[in-house]
């Protein structure tokens, strides 16, 4: 499964918004796991039983039903804590019993069953708190009993065990699973502020609403819970309004989802509670749609998965290099060319070319798992020279990149080689002592006469 974000701004990405990434970055994922108090983060293109590539978890960690989480740009994590409640922070590559560099606990912090958060551009930090019925919101670097800057709640606020919260060109969105609504209000809003829109109603297919993100477009994808589907609502969506996509049905392996992301390509990704998996849609998808990749099975660590977010780091860069097996060749003879990638990348293809032409049967050769090799033999039955380029087409975590230039050389008659060593097929030149036994075969000896002699 390839995953890729999305951006909030220059500092912060979360289950929220999609950062635009490019063509030489990837994606790493990070889940929550409630039942069993864990993140597990895991490698691009990762599908099936995976394993994770790093696991926080243990007695130091802090997490305790872990639920919404969050990433900055340096790669901190941020994760909400149902249970303790509390607000925990990671520094990027944390793994293991790992410490939080920061904790946001105690009765002054407001936090009550916080279950969804994001950051904002300057590195705020929303929580959605379904226990208090509050939104509160926290200053960059804030730690320990912080006083919440701003705090949304009162009657007025409408808002009924708020699961989700998503941010996006001034406008806040939250989600109350309680009464099947997203209420959305201006980010500055405090205290028992009204929202200046409200979607609600049959029509929005609303049932029990949780974790939500925005595209670069300021489309809202809402994680249905109960209504085991994924809605998508157009920007400025209000009242009854009817989704304008629902990805819902049997094929689609959406169970129980708790959370849902988006990548800058479109593609949806959705924890589900039931059976602990992550499945992923193509953009666009809607309907019964088939998972493009699932990640499901006992070694994933999915443990009552919530939210997933994913961070955008640099796909490595490669380098390939081509070696002939036997050059200069001659006509007839067999020549192997061996293109090696640096560092291995695991998987991918190598497309061989000569003169610049694709080689009959070398066009997509597949990469070594533990070589980083591929190779292709050819045949040729005229003389010349060629010019051959070994192509590595890159995969999701390394680049592609292309040889130098090879000139190989075939002669029109065979080329002798120096010795058995050489190899190549080519005839081997006899040394003087070879043609002297040689002689001495052909004319016999006579010891007795210490001469030779014809017979």
């Amino acid at each position: 499964m390839a995953l890729t974000v999305a951006s909030l701004g220059a500092a912060a990405l979360a289950v929220t918004r999609p950062l635009t990434v490019s063509a030489a970055t990837v994606g790493i994922s990070y889940v929550t796991n409630f039942n069993n108090d864990s993140i597990t983060e895991y490698a691009t293109g990762a599908t099936g039983n995976a394993t994770p590539i790093r696991t926080i978890v243990g007695a130091g960690t802090g997490l305790s039903g872990p639920v919404g989480a969050a990433l900055d740009a340096t790669g901190t994590l941020y994760v909400a804590n149902t249970n303790t409640p509390s607000i925990t922070e990671y520094a990027a590559g944390a793994t293991g019993n790992a410490t939080p560099t920061r904790t946001i606990v105690g009765a002054g912090t407001g936090l009550n069953g916080p279950k969804g958060l994001v950051l904002g551009a300057t590195g705020t930090l929303y929580v959605a708190n379904a226990a208090g019925n509050s939104v509160t919101e926290y200053a960059a670097g804030a730690t320990g009993n912080a006083t919440p800057t701003i705090t949304i709640s009162g009657a007025n606020t409408t808002f009924n065990s708020p699961y989700g919260v998503a941010i996006s060109a001034g406008t806040l969105y939250i989600s109350n699973a309680n009464t099947n609504s997203v209420a959305e209000f201006v980010a500055s809003a405090t205290g028992n502020a009204t929202p200046a829109r409200t979607i609600v109603g049959a029509g929005t297919g609303l049932n029990f609403p949780e974790l939500m993100t925005l595209d670069a477009a300021g489309t809202l994808y809402v994680a249905n819970e109960t209504g085991n589907n994924v809605l998508e609502f157009a920007p400025g969506a209000t009242g009854n309004a009817p989704p304008t996509r629902t990805i819902s049905g049997v094929a689609t392996g959406i169970n129980q989802p708790e959370g849902v992301a988006v990548d800058a390509a479109g593609t949806v990704y959705v924890p589900n509670e039931v059976p602990n998996s992550v499945t992923e849609f193509a953009a666009g998808a809607t309907g019964n749609a088939t998972p493009t990749g699932t990640i499901v099975g006992a070694a994933t660590g999915l443990n009552g998965p919530e939210a997933i977010v994913v961070r955008a780091v640099p796909a490595v860069a490669t380098t390939t290099t081509v070696a002939s097996s036997n050059n200069p060749s001659s006509v007839g003879q067999s020549v192997t060319y061996t293109a090696t990638i640096s560092p291995k990348p695991g998987t991918g293809t190598v497309s061989f070319t000569d003169n610049g032409s694709a080689i009959t049967g070398c066009g997509a050769v597949v990469v070594g798992l533990t070589t980083g090799m591929a190779t292709c033999t050819v045949t040729y039955n005229a003389a010349g020279t060629h010019n051959i380029v070994a192509t590595y087409n890159g995969n999701a975590a390394f680049q592609a990149s292309a040889s130098a230039v090879l000139a190989q050389s075939v002669a029109a008659i065979p080329v002798p080689a120096t010795g058995a060593a050489a190899g190549g097929g080519g005839p081997v030149s006899p040394g003087p002592l070879a043609l002297m036994v040689a002689g001495l075969g052909l004319l016999g000896w006579s010891r007795r006469e210490g001469r030779a002699s014809r017979g």
